[in-house]
């Protein structure tokens, strides 16, 4: 995540407030922070106390500006958690991307989240990353990281639910 636009942490606290349902509100601002009267009036009216970073990007996940930087609610709650931008991404638990509870959310590796995922559509066992090869008459186990395929072939679906439980459970490098 490139931090350089972004606000820092105790500005950021200042700016918005997080509710324990995982919604964010604009808090009231200082007149200090406005050029004149007039907009900083303007500005306290229409928007402090209001729901902040609501806009949904299209995928589900909540954004919105800050300080004239983008961004997403589920790093916003992260940090005025945590007191620190993310230096990694943050999954949704429970995999709904408008449940910024911070209950919900975990700071983790790229490989750690795609194992978040949910089954394809196409899937037809019914399990991440397990599938029958119909012309081997097999289950395959099939996973890709740092853009290294690894494969492998079992007899019955317990086998290859086993192996990527293990496969998830290795430490990597």
């Amino acid at each position: 995540m490139d931090t350089t636009r972004l606000p820092p942490p105790e500005e950021l606290a200042a700016l918005l407030e997080y509710r324990e349902d995982g919604t964010l509100r604009w808090l009231p601002r200082p007149r200090s922070m406005f050029e004149d009267e007039r907009i900083f009036r303007s500005w306290n009216s229409r928007y402090a106390g209001k729901s902040a970073l609501t806009a949904d990007n299209g995928n589900g996940y909540r954004f919105g500006v800050v300080k004239y930087a983008r961004v997403y609610a589920h790093h916003v709650v992260w940090c005025l958690a945590n007191g620190a931008w993310p230096n990694n991404e943050i999954d949704h638990i429970d995999r709904n991307r408008a449940n910024n509870r911070i209950s919900n959310l975990r700071c983790v590796s790229h490989m750690e989240n795609c194992f978040n995922q949910g089954t394809r559509s196409t899937n037809t066992s019914g399990h991440a990353n397990i599938f029958w090869r119909r012309d081997r008459g097999v289950w395959a186990f099939r996973a890709r990281v740092h853009g290294r395929l690894h494969s492998r072939h079992y007899q019955t679906l317990h086998e290859a639910l086993s192996a990527r439980d293990a496969f998830r459970s290795a430490p990597r490098g």
